[in-house]
């Protein structure tokens, strides 16, 4: 199943009731609860009318990150390289159609809350992406002068 499979399949009540859960619930206040969800539902939605990506070997990989299934892990396999990698700075537009792979029992939804979380760390929107991926690129860049 491919990322836009799992957002066509999965309700998005029951979708953010997972992130609550596991992300939010005694971390947030009610408030910043009540706009995460609506950013939340904005991208979920903005997510399914991207549009159909080349075809890929690699996948979105989703484990367990420890012993205990209660930390999990999602990452980008590239499956020429055999090596994982950080999925939050890869266009969404690039891993919309990638085969998930899950290393754990879970609902649907429950890897797609996963799945969100990570892809939105830095932002929830192109414009926000972007800045903060440049960012990144120029403190890394200072760093090695």
């Amino acid at each position: 199943m491919t990322l836009r499979d799992l957002l066509n399949k999965c309700s998005y009540k029951k979708t953010f009731n997972a992130i609550y859960k596991v992300y939010l619930k005694g971390k947030r206040s009610q408030d910043d609860i009540i706009k995460i969800d609506s950013a939340y539902c904005s991208f979920f939605e903005n997510l399914k009318k991207l549009p159909k990506s080349k075809p890929s070997v690699d996948k979105i990989y989703v484990t367990g990150a420890s012993d205990s299934e209660q930390i999990i892990d999602v990452c980008f396999f590239d499956k020429n390289k055999d090596e994982l990698f950080l999925l939050d700075f890869i266009d969404w537009g690039d891993i919309i159609d990638l085969e998930i792979y899950k290393t754990f029992q879970s609902s649907d939804e429950e890897c797609l809350a996963h799945i969100l979380h990570e892809i939105t760390s830095w932002g929830f929107d192109k414009e926000t992406f972007k800045k903060q991926k440049k960012l990144l690129r120029d403190y890394i860049d200072e760093g090695n002068r």
